[in-house]
């Protein structure tokens, strides 16, 4: 996670140094609200993991809720006290949002892959 929030980083920062003006004020507190979110999103689907199927979809619809929701909260605050670049703002903040859900769903199936394997059996039919 850390190399991979280190990659969008230097992403955005070489999108700020080609064309400052894509990059609005607020970019880099979205930057660290995703990184934060999901490193608390990954402890919370590693206890999941470690439980049965159905811990592991019990964390993994509460963990979908609370980014959904505070996301949600994050744009309303947004659009409710700021008028100046919204489109841009949301351009931003949707850019970030699927590439760090991208980057969570990948880590999370291979989780799920090596739980799965480590209790397959191989069962005659």
């Amino acid at each position: 996670m850390l190399i991979f929030s280190c990659l969008v980083t230097l992403g955005v920062l070489g999108v700020y140094v080609i064309f400052p003006s894509w990059i609005v004020g607020f970019t880099w507190i979205i930057l660290a609200y995703f990184i934060g979110i999901t490193f608390l999103t990954n402890l919370l689907m590693n206890r999941g993991t470690k439980g049965d199927a159905y811990d592991f979809y019990n964390y993994t619809m509460s963990s979908v809720a609370v980014r959904l929701l505070l996301s949600a909260g994050i744009l309303f605050g947004y659009y409710y006290n700021f008028s100046e670049n919204q489109y841009l703002f949301t351009f931003t903040f949707f850019i970030l949002y699927f590439l760090f859900t991208g980057f969570e769903i990948r880590i999370q199936l291979s989780k799920l892959r090596q739980k799965q394997g480590s209790t397959n059996t191989h069962e005659k039919i």
